[in-house]
């Protein structure tokens, strides 16, 4: 290298810190300065000076001057948020205007709520029991030593089982066997056998015993006289006919369901048996089930055993546990009792919480399970509270056994029967709470597996009885002073291997969204067939309800809204919008699905039940994502939201942290918000996330009808970048929502239900996560795509044949799913693109610090203490995506940066363009040559 080329090098810096007239060097102070206030903030703080704000900090330094000069103000410090140097507090309007010409502050602003709402200090929520627990004993029968002859292929195994009931009430008692299996091995196989649910009533209406089979339900029907109490009365059969040579027989035939009953008094005890027949009919109602052993009441006048297909007894082969001979069906096992569960238990089973419908029961037992905590990022679990909404009919004197299963082991305590005491009757329903916080030292890892709760009435009386809507955990936490490290993420599952089960069926579709934009056409393509595997998708929402068309692919839900809450998603509108992202339509048989139905899902809560929320709950949301988003492979965030309040994306901590996001690999899409006008509101007015608009594809696959909603927003942001980027369906779009009437989002819209299941919005919130689902389609198939590719391949192949485009009201164009998979171009959006002006002033310093360079100046003489880089990952960022020609370097204030942490021997400078560099422009008689120490430099070649 020559002597001329090494200063060249030197000058280079030279020209950077000159632009700001910093004498090379020269240890400098922060000249005084008029920090900035957002006008609006001065407005109400000059109209409500009496009055709480909350504000957003942006400091000019690491230290805590900021937060000193708050708090003194008589201000509280709420949430810092060092991913942009700032932090979150609430002081005295009347104090807002004395930091104005604070050093250490670079900008205040309006903590804009996203609907106004109230904050915390702790959080709470209740989380509901969704499904009923594995530990629900089940009614099961086993023969270890099931005996028979070896069955030939093509013959049929008759499984049958009776069952004796007693204590009956009349007119009628009616006893219900569901959920059956019989498992069996057979040539070293594993058999499970799905049985037919068995219902059995006795009545003293009935004068003759009958057995039918209901084909349209797949359930068995028998009737019974009153006088046949406690005698033996046919449940439930299967035909089962072997499709190959079974040499050794069957073993190990076990047997399991459960039971209700619609009689609180009612006992009953099960036998099962089994025999060979070598023909037999598919037809149950062909085969002549003998409902009863006894002659009398019943149609079939001989001593056969109960269950006897009398009209194929000729084809017996051979007998279950006995020889056969003439018992038909073999031996019974021997009896066992009747495990009776709640009456409607499912009522007792409903993830949003009580809806006024129970489930009841007197010596009955049931299991609960779903129940999974909403991590609060810093707070650490202080109390945990069993809790149910309860009444009983009458005063009763046995105590509620109560237990807490987890991996640390179980706990039980007693539901006192003096604890409904003021909850007699219907009308006096309400809540009641068991502190069970001395069960284990608790921590979020609880909840990560299989928490479980069992409650045992076995103890009350027959004529005791208790009637529960819902039942749950109340977990209270606090701010921890050493918050516990995280739990290890619960990673997706590995996709299986590509199969025919993969396919999707869209012949059921009945939303046209799916199709407008080309969905459709790349779910069943090639070998990965595209559905979003393998993808996560981070929702920033209201959070995410366990409902069945998301199943298990919601595995991990963090909460940023401290307000009090009793749901994963009260409000609904988080649930609507990562089902049209990716729900399977599992529930209503492929008729309502979403565009990437196989994606995984991060649950990232920032509105509370009502969706209320501010903006430092959704940057706080975005800090924790860009911290953990390796850990669980996010690749793209949906934001469909946006502040109340307009402000400059320059100046905007929404923005600010979306671009922290996108140039960290995350994809950052968001809704262009729903004011109809050309404003944009934070985060859609920033230049490098993807701004969706939304259609009216009035419910047709065909877009040429189309046209832009009147609702979607538009227009020209600061940076001169016109949004949104690319428009999809937003008008009445419908997806699954369960439970809707009990959400807030029903209560508010009920005209918009479809069903209890279905519900029906519009929006640009809507027309995001269709957006969304298609990044994640696209980086399934490609994942070594860049935001900025991402959202160039999205922009190049969207749509601009349809009648109502409008560059300027949809960008772009129409999305285009198919069309995007299939392009081959790599460029890269943004290209021109101005970065925040807070991270165009961090980014420099990474930009020079990332080189590989083995060349040093001696800056040791510089005195730099302002910023806290150490919040920022920068070898996560991907700063090609910054054109840095375009950065306006005027705007940056340099006085607040650290030079000591540049390492400067890691500069490649052989890949500097000095060409490009205007020496014209260098003040030369402002540099203190004097600081330069050249004996560091190495002249030679």
């Amino acid at each position: 290298m020559s002597r001329l080329q090494k200063l060249m090098q030197v000058l280079l810096v030279l020209v950077i810190m000159l632009a700001t007239a910093l004498p090379l060097g020269a240890a400098f102070r922060p000249s005084p300065r008029t920090a900035q206030i957002q006008p609006l903030l001065a407005q109400m703080a000059a109209e409500a000076p009496d009055e709480l704000v909350r504000v957003i900090v942006q400091k000019n330094g690491a230290a805590d001057e900021a937060e000193q000069l708050v708090t003194g103000l008589g201000g509280s410090l709420l949430v810092d948020l060092p991913l942009i140097n700032a932090f979150a507090a609430e002081l005295p309007g009347s104090q807002v205007m004395a930091l104005e010409g604070e050093d250490a502050v670079k900008w205040v602003s309006l903590d804009a709520p996203v609907v106004s709402t109230q904050a915390s200090q702790s959080a709470v929520f209740t989380t509901w029991a969704a499904e009923a627990s594995k530990t629900t004993p089940d009614a099961n029968l086993l023969s270890k030593d099931f005996k028979n002859d070896p069955i030939p292929a093509g013959h049929t195994l008759w499984f049958n089982s009776f069952i004796k009931v007693d204590k009956v009430e009349f007119p009628a008692s009616t006893v219900f066997f569901e959920d059956v299996t019989i498992t069996f091995s057979a040539n070293g196989e594993t058999y499970r056998l799905p049985v037919p649910d068995g219902q059995v009533t006795i009545s003293s209406a009935a004068a003759l015993a009958t057995t039918i089979f209901d084909e349209a339900n797949g359930r068995w029907f028998s009737i019974a006289p009153d006088d046949y109490e406690n005698k033996e009365v046919f449940l439930t059969g299967l035909a089962y006919q072997v499709p190959e040579s079974l040499p050794g027989g069957i073993k190990d035939v076990t047997w399991s369901g459960h039971f209700t009953s619609d009689s609180t008094l009612v006992e009953g005890e099960w036998r099962w048996s089994a025999a060979v027949y070598s023909t037999f009919s598919s037809d149950y109602n062909a085969l002549g089930i003998k409902p009863l052993k006894d002659d009398k009441a019943n149609p079939y006048l001989n001593n056969d055993p109960v269950g006897t297909p009398e009209n194929f007894k000729s084809f017996l082969v051979s007998g279950g546990t006995g020889d056969g001979g003439d018992k038909y069906v073999g031996d019974f096992t021997t009896g066992e009792d009747t495990f009776f569960r709640f009456q409607q238990g499912e009522a007792m089973v409903d993830a949003v919480g009580p809806d006024d419908i129970y489930g009841f029961g007197s010596r009955v037992v049931g299991g609960f399970a779903g129940l999974h905590a909403e991590v609060t990022p810093g707070f650490e679990i202080d109390q945990v509270e069993f809790v149910v909404k309860a009444y009983a009919p009458a005063e009763f004197n046995h105590d509620v056994k109560l237990t807490i299963i987890s991996p640390s082991g179980t706990k039980t305590k007693n539901l006192k029967h003096e604890a409904f005491e003021s909850h007699i009757g219907a009308a006096n329903a309400g809540i009641i709470y068991i502190d069970v916080t001395d069960a284990w030292d608790w921590d979020w890892s609880h909840f990560d597996a299989d928490l479980e709760i069992l409650i045992d009435q076995s103890g009350l009386d027959p004529d005791e009885m208790v009637y529960y809507d819902a039942v749950g955990l109340r977990v209270s936490s606090v701010a921890s002073v050493t918050p516990a490290a995280p739990s290890a993420p619960v990673l997706p599952p590995a996709d299986d291997d590509d199969d025919d089960e993969d396919l999707v069926d869209a012949s059921q579709l009945l939303n046209a969204y799916n199709a407008a934009v080309r969905a459709t056409d790349v779910w069943n393509e090639g070998p990965a067939h595209l559905q979003g595997q393998g993808v996560t998708v981070a929702v920033v929402d209201s959070g995410i309800g366990r409902v069945k068309d998301l199943g298990n692919r919601v595995y991990h839900d963090i909460n940023f809204n401290k307000d009090y809450h009793d749901s994963k998603d009260r409000y609904g509108h988080g649930t609507f919008v990562a089902s049209i992202i990716g729900g399977d339509g599992k529930h209503s048989k492929g008729e309502y699905m979403g565009i990437a139905p196989e994606a995984m899902f991060l649950n990232l809560r920032v509105t509370s039940d009502e969706g209320m929320g501010y903006e430092s709950d959704i940057v706080s949301a975005l800090q924790w994502l860009y911290e953990n988003k390796d850990d669980y492979n996010v690749r793209v965030v949906n934001l469909s939201l946006n502040s109340s309040v307009a402000q400059d994306y320059n100046d905007s901590p929404l923005c600010a942290a979306v671009e922290m996001l996108w140039f960290s690999g995350v994809v950052v899409v968001v809704s262009a918000g729903n004011n109809g006008t050309a404003e944009l509101y934070p985060p859609a007015n920033d230049p490098y996330v993807i701004t969706v608009g939304a259609t009216d594809d009035f419910d047709t696959v065909s877009i040429s009808d189309d046209v832009v909603a009147s609702f979607s927003a538009y227009g020209v942001t600061e940076a001169g970048v016109s949004k949104p980027d690319l428009v999809a369906p937003g008008t009445d779009l419908i997806t699954y929502l369960p439970k809707n009437g009990k959400l807030t989002v029903g209560k508010e819209h009920p005209n918009k239900k479809i069903d209890n299941n279905y519900f029906q919005m519009s929006g640009t919130s809507m027309a995001a996560p269709i957006v969304t689902g298609a990044v994640a389609l696209l980086l399934q198939d490609e994942p070594g795509l860049t935001p900025d590719q991402v959202k160039y391949r999205l922009m190049d192949t969207a749509r601009t044949d349809w009648a109502g485009y409008d560059s300027a009201m949809a960008g772009a164009g129409y999305l285009d799913i198919y069309a995007a998979v299939h392009g081959t171009s790599t460029q890269a959006a943004n290209q021109g693109a101005i970065p925040h002006q807070l991270l165009a002033k961090m980014a420099l310093i990474a930009f020079w610090a990332s080189q590989n360079g083995d060349e040093s100046i001696d800056w040791e003489n510089v005195d730099w203490s302002s910023v806290n880089w150490n919040s920022v990952n920068w070898n996560s960022v991907n700063w090609n995506s910054v054109n840095w020609n375009s950065v306006n370097w005027n705007s940056v204030n340099w006085n607040s940066v650290n030079w000591n942490s540049v390492n400067w021997n890691s500069v490649n400078w052989n890949s500097v363009n000095w060409n490009s560099v205007n020496w014209n422009s260098v003040n030369w008689n402002s540099v203190n040559w004097n600081s330069v120490n050249w004996n560091s430099d190495h002249w030679g070649d």
